[in-house]
């Protein structure tokens, strides 16, 4: 489901269904495997995301197992962290990982923690939560991909929704967009949006599953 590039070029892709990282040269040979599936230190369940940051540490979405999960660039298992049925997950210039957690998730005493964004520091201490389900600008229905612009800007994919939302860092609302506003706006219109990233100079890619491009 995900796929995450370094800056040397490595490639990689959580192989969701096998429960493990795979990372991969630029030509697609496989280079080194990491995870394999269950629970325990180093194990994975139905990886869905996949952030590297600059010195090509991996960061991964483990969905099944409620956390996400370092790995170091050479695929060794690092630490992990607790996330509600993380979906999404990215890394600002700063370092700090953000992960969206869609509405069905769980907390551990299994009362609902979905429906949010939350941001932690490299060594996975928390250091801030939001969002709202209610109808106002900014609110949550199953977040799905996250992405940092350059200006720490957090795009969030919605696909209940049908737009991007985007937040300031700090978590206030910025902006959305994605949803036709009148009869010219067909070309701007996502249905069902999931993965996103943002260039360094950002632009804003969108993988538009309903409408298929």
């Amino acid at each position: 489901e995900g796929v995450a590039v370094s800056a040397a070029g490595r490639v990689w892709v959580a192989d969701t269904g096998h429960n493990r990282l795979v990372e991969l040269s630029a030509g697609g040979k496989v280079l080194a495997v990491a995870g394999q599936p269950g629970s325990g230190r180093g194990q994975l369940s139905r990886p869905a995301a996949v952030a590297i940051t600059r010195s090509g540490g991996v960061y991964v979405a483990d969905q099944g197992n409620s956390r996400v999960a370092e790995f170091s660039p050479s695929g060794a298992y690092l630490r992990s962290f607790a996330v509600a049925t993380p979906d999404g997950v990215a890394i600002d210039a700063a370092g700090d990982i953000w992960v969206s957690s869609p509405g069905y998730a769980v907390d551990a005493a299994g009362g609902l923690a979905g429906n949010t964004v939350r941001e932690f520091s490299p060594a996975g201490a928390a250091l801030r939560s939001f969002g709202v389900t209610q109808s106002s600008y900014g609110a949550l229905s199953n977040p799905a991909g996250i992405a940092v612009g350059p200006a720490r800007q957090v795009y969030v994919a919605q696909p209940d929704y049908g737009w991007v939302t985007v937040f300031g860092p700090s978590g206030r609302y910025a902006a959305e967009f994605g949803l036709p506003s009148g009869p010219g706006a067909g070309r701007e219109g996502l249905a069902f949006p999931e993965g996103l990233a943002v260039t360094a100079d950002g632009q804003v890619w969108v993988a538009d599953s309903g409408n298929g491009r």
